[in-house]
């Protein structure tokens, strides 16, 4: 099996076309004025950019791209070498910084306290106060602000409660007709129990897992908004870190978090709407070659037996091309079709457990009497 791939459409598909350059020197820029006094050096960089961008692309690729946007930056007298592979900014970059940070004047502050706050603020389309910064870091604020600006409620996402939050979801959980068998009467915050609006609020949840606490429903309801894999505070800043990365047009359809839609192209849901296409779906060849690629990339398991599974390729492959309009049903045919080509080779999940139930589920695609989860890569090495 040889993929014959149109190199008009790769070059069409390069990076330039999925992220947005300008904001990846920022990042440099910025971490290397909130790093050490004397510089840092370009692995430490390399090291503590990555989490930022793993969404995107894989380590190898980092390293490359990360050497290019520093000759960019050396070029432009942003950044200049102090010893070998270390580099301090100019006196050009606190300007560029602050304008990045949409801040009057540089914070003093962490590294950490930077990315896990100022950069979020951005990803979610805020502006970055100190006082919402010290919420975002927190895991609690984090949710917090992404279910706020999503379902958009009346609170100040910088001082929102957990009580304002509990009421607020049971509330438009009522308002969407969700809460039939639970409560019927228009609820009032002085006559509603702790339980009863928990239980209300998790109608919200598109999985409709059972939760018995305000930590558990905002974690689930936070975790499906942005599409993370898990509900850590870390894989919801990872997705949006993604976010920030992304070129416009992704950034146009997670800006959906705070417009009160549901991210589907992070998902795996695609909404199940359709948006106009601005670019056409690439023939399945192309297709496939661009789906073998990610899968490549969140491939799991040991050396003959690599294997992505189908939800997870569509997480990403939506993400990065949202301008294709497909939603996940036609996602899984062109998977399917590409199979019976013999262009890709899908494959069963035969060991199943209580970790991946939900990822089998979500990647299920039948033909007549076969089912497959995974698409295999192990197949590609000599290809």
């Amino acid at each position: 099996m040889r993929q014959q791939t149109a190199p008009a459409f790769q070059e069409a598909q390069t990076y330039n076309a999925r992220l947005n350059w300008q904001v990846l020197e920022d990042l440099v820029i910025t971490r290397l004025l909130f790093g050490a006094p004397e510089g840092e050096t370009e692995v430490q960089l390399r090291k503590d950019l990555h989490p930022l961008v793993m969404q995107k692309m894989s380590a190898v690729e980092w390293r490359t791209n990360l050497g290019q946007i520093i000759v960019a930056l050396v070029d432009q007298e942003f950044i200049r070498p102090v010893r070998a592979n270390a580099y301090m900014t100019t006196e050009n970059c606190p300007e560029r910084a602050a304008n990045f940070l949409q801040t009057s004047r540089l914070p003093k502050a962490p590294w950490h306290e930077i990315r896990d706050g100022h950069l979020i603020a951005l990803a979610l389309g805020l502006t970055p106060t100190s006082h919402l910064v010290s919420r975002l870091v927190s895991a609690e604020g984090l949710r917090s602000a992404v279910l706020t600006g999503h379902f958009n409620l009346p609170y100040d996402i910088a001082t929102v409660t957990v009580e304002q939050l509990r009421f607020g979801l049971a509330k438009t959980a009522q308002d969407q007709g969700l809460t039939s068998g639970i409560r019927t009467t228009l609820i009032e915050k002085s006559d509603l129990s702790q339980k009863e609006a928990v239980m209300m609020g998790a109608k919200l949840l598109k999985s409709g897992h059972v939760v018995e606490s305000d930590g558990e429903l905002m974690a689930c309801l936070a975790q499906e908004i942005v599409g993370a894999v898990n509900e850590s505070a870390a894989e919801l800043r990872q997705m949006l870190f993604r976010q920030l990365i992304s070129s416009k047009e992704s950034s146009e359809v997670m800006a959906n978090v705070h417009n009160g839609e549901q991210a589907g192209a992070l998902t795996g849901a695609a909404l199940g709407t359709r948006q106009g296409n601005s670019e056409p779906i690439p023939p399945l060849p192309e297709f496939t070659h661009l789906v073998l690629k990610i899968a490549q990339d969140i491939a799991i398991g040991w050396p003959g037996n690599k294997r992505a599974f189908i939800s997870h390729i569509w997480r990403d492959l939506s993400a990065s091309f949202p301008f294709w309009g497909i939603n996940e049903d036609e996602y899984k045919e062109m998977i399917l079709n590409a199979h019976r080509a013999g262009l890709l080779r899908l494959a069963i999940a035969d060991l199943r457990d209580k970790t991946n139930v939900e990822d089998v589920a979500q990647s299920c695609i039948t033909y007549k009497n076969s089912e497959w989860h995974f698409v295999r890569v192990d197949d590609l090495k000599n290809e």
